[in-house]
């Protein structure tokens, strides 16, 4: 049988346009609680035009990338991955990417 988590979803599916919108970190969680306080990473949340100003936050490991926008920040994500998961709440997007960076003004 085919698991949801192993379907991979195409990055161009959110958009051209993206916008950094807030920056919170990542701890590191077993069985549902978190073991450390120690930052793995963090999760940027991006609003998405394209998709009426949905939201979805991109997990990066390491270090912050970015300093926290003050209002919407247009970015570009690196190497971007969109699966799919199941919770009792529904269906979930994971998305993880392997940087981000502000979109230049040339």
């Amino acid at each position: 049988m085919l698991n949801l988590s192993e379907l991979i979803i195409d990055p161009r599916s959110v958009g051209k346009k993206l916008f950094l919108v807030g920056i919170k970190p990542v701890y590191e969680y077993r069985d549902g609680h978190r073991v450390s306080d120690e930052v793995m990473g963090f999760k940027y949340e991006i609003a998405l035009p394209e998709h009426q100003m949905e939201k979805i936050s991109v997990r990066i490991d390491g270090e912050c990338l970015m300093a926290e926008p003050e209002s919407f920040e247009p970015i570009v994500l690196e190497g971007l991955q969109l699966s799919l998961y199941w919770t009792p709440n529904g269906h979930q997007i994971k998305a993880t990417a392997k940087g981000i960076r502000a979109v230049s003004n040339k």
